[in-house]
């Protein structure tokens, strides 16, 4: 009895990491990646104290959004929305009016 208790839970375990496996992304770029500043160089500077971003798919595209606090310790928020087609999307919330990436 103990015997077949091991091999079914061996049997979920082994069914648990394969469907976590398959159900995680082809896609490297989504997900949400922290900057690390040490490794990081600005010219010129000074570099943000802190900078996540966040990829996720979008209606056939992707969104991307940046949170993070200025070297002058106030908070920043952008979004984009965009998709692999060559053509420029604004940039809600950058620092700078008409902002577009492509």
């Amino acid at each position: 009895m103990r015997q077949i208790i091991r091999v079914v839970v061996t049997v979920v375990a082994v069914m648990a990491v394969a469907l976590t496996a398959a159900a995680q992304s082809s896609d490297p770029l989504l997900g949400t990646w922290k900057q690390n500043l040490a490794k990081s160089a600005y010219d010129p500077g000074p570099p943000p104290k802190t900078s996540t971003v966040k990829f996720e798919p979008w209606e056939g595209g992707m969104k991307l959004t940046n949170d993070g606090v200025n070297a002058q310790g106030q908070p920043t928020h952008f979004e984009v929305i965009f998709k692999p087609d060559g053509k420029d999307y604004p940039v809600k919330g950058a620092a700078v009016a008409n902002t577009t990436r492509a």
